[in-house]
């Protein structure tokens, strides 16, 4: 399986990224005021939002790269989580499109969002 491209300085992301833990729950409700909660799925899922910045044309064509082979077709890829280290196997892009800017020498700019696959109950 393909893993997320690499900075040219080891990093999978740069400061500031933010990462989501989220749960998917039902709730019913009861005629009698009481609820009662179930999962949708078996554990919960991450997401992590990357903003990247100061990419030369060689970072940038791997990701536009990477992004054409997985993004459009939901095809999963590794994800080295930046916070834990833990690898992820099954992630894919969570937006329909790459957001990829190049201002100048060594001043490229990327914006996506990567979400982990998680399996229902």
């Amino acid at each position: 399986m393909a893993a997320f491209p690499v900075l040219k300085s080891g990093a999978v992301v740069q400061a500031p990224f933010a990462r989501v833990v989220r749960y998917a729950t039902d709730v019913v409700r009861f005629c009698g005021g009481d609820e009662q909660r179930y999962p949708l799925r078996g554990r919960a899922g991450r997401r992590w939002m990357v903003a990247l910045s100061g990419l030369d044309d060689g970072e940038l064509q791997a990701l536009s790269n990477f992004y054409e082979q997985h993004g459009p077709y939901g095809v999963s890829f590794e994800f080295r989580d930046p916070l834990s280290g833990e690898m992820f196997a099954e992630c894919v892009f969570a937006d329909a499109g790459l957001d990829l800017k190049l201002a100048g020498a060594h001043s490229g700019e990327c914006v996506l969002r990567i979400e982990e696959k998680v399996n229902a109950v």
